[in-house]
């Protein structure tokens, strides 16, 4: 429940590998330590960049793994790590509370997400606060105007920032589309509003590449919101 704090199953921790590298943190181990520690709760590049600059700043890091990331470079590179599940992200990466786990174990006070994964969960944020950990990035409200498109294009318009000409709000119908697109001009994109990393993205052309792509998308009951795009 958001505004609770949560207690972790005690098992939890007979599965936690923990690998110190650095005195950076003051502990052997991950011993009880009062400086700054940063737990990176994400993989690969993003992983590395941030580690990399957060050690720049003297700062120590904790990387967490899958097990079929366990030999990744960003674990190589952190002062401690813990194993926080399988490898598929569902059953790692996204276990907000395998995540806050490691963080709380390694006693770290503050958390990188990275992109994708939690980054822009804005409960897991909420839920960090609540164990007073500092979530490096946006506040919990931020996340939620910005994370439906339809809502932060409005926020964006409100706030004055320019906007490519497209629909206000989601679309409620077809023929309300079609006409909007005819208005706007071809070609034009189809964006689900709550798609991530492109998906529910589609980009028509002329009029009757457009209707097929809207019936598909409708057919799957999306929120759905028309920009225009040049080419």
């Amino acid at each position: 429940m958001v505004g609770s704090r949560i207690n972790f199953p005690r098992q939890k921790a007979q599965s936690t590998q923990v690998r110190c590298k650095s005195s950076r943190c003051g502990g052997a181990l991950g011993a009880k330590c009062r400086a700054e520690k940063i737990l990176v709760a994400n993989r690969g590049e993003i992983a590395v960049r941030v580690i990399r600059t957060a050690h720049e700043m003297g700062i120590p890091c904790v990387a967490v793994y899958s097990t079929i990331d366990k030999d990744a470079l960003h674990v190589k590179l952190a002062d401690e790590s813990v194993c926080i599940g399988e490898a598929p992200s569902s059953q790692s990466y996204l276990l907000i509370p395998n995540v806050l786990s490691a963080a709380i174990s390694r006693n770290c006070t503050m958390l990188h997400p990275g992109y994708g994964f939690l980054a822009e969960n804005a409960v897991f944020v909420e839920m960090c606060r609540d164990h007073r950990i500092n979530f490096i990035g946006p506040n919990p409200d931020s996340i939620r105007v910005m994370g439906d498109k339809s809502t932060a294009r409005e926020t964006m318009k409100n706030a004055g920032v320019p906007t490519v000409p497209g629909s206000d709000g989601l679309l409620q119908s077809t023929e309300e589309a079609i006409k909007l697109a005819h208005e706007i001009g071809f070609p034009v994109m189809i964006k689900a509003t709550a798609g991530g990393g492109g998906r529910g993205m589609r980009l028509a052309k002329e009029p009757d590449e457009f209707v097929k792509l809207l019936q598909v998308l409708l057919q799957i009951r999306v929120a759905l919101i028309i920009l225009q795009i040049s080419l």
